[in-house]
């Protein structure tokens, strides 16, 4: 997903198609989200009570140094939640249940950011397969 981000600029960052979030909004909401579960998972009980979720839909517009920014925030944010999710530790089925829904938000949003703008999208399929047929060429040695 970070990856992805990185292609885009803060132009197309900032376009919305028929009334929807920008990529921008979409990566603020993540940055957001992860934030909240981030002072979760360091002990702070219900860190979301008080949550105001449409805070992190406004920041539809930005500057190439908002973008940048923007994006090094979520990288933070999304890094310390994959630290998190990796340390061991008792969870009750609540607790579960957003470990697990975070998984499904995050490719909520990584599929509609791919969806707004064509440079976010992984390799097509024909370009995985041309890339797999040239390693196999390469390693019966022909380089054709």
């Amino acid at each position: 997903m970070l990856k992805s981000l990185d292609k885009v600029t803060a132009p197309r960052a900032s376009s919305t198609h028929a009334g929807g979030g920008s990529i921008a909004a979409h990566t603020d909401h993540l940055r957001y989200g992860f934030g909240i579960l981030n002072k979760w998972m360091a002990g702070e009980v219900k860190p979301w009570t008080g949550a105001d979720w449409t805070i992190s839909w406004r920041k539809n517009d930005v500057t190439e140094a908002e973008w940048t920014t923007l994006r090094s925030d979520l990288r933070r944010e999304a890094l310390s939640w994959i630290e998190g999710i990796r340390t061991p530790r008792d969870i009750d089925a609540t607790e579960l249940g957003w470990l697990i829904g975070s998984i499904a938000h995050l490719g909520y949003h990584l599929g509609a950011i791919r969806q707004i703008d064509r440079a976010a999208r992984g390799p097509k399929a024909e370009d995985e397969r041309r890339v797999e047929e040239q390693l196999r060429r390469n390693e019966m040695g022909g380089n054709s």
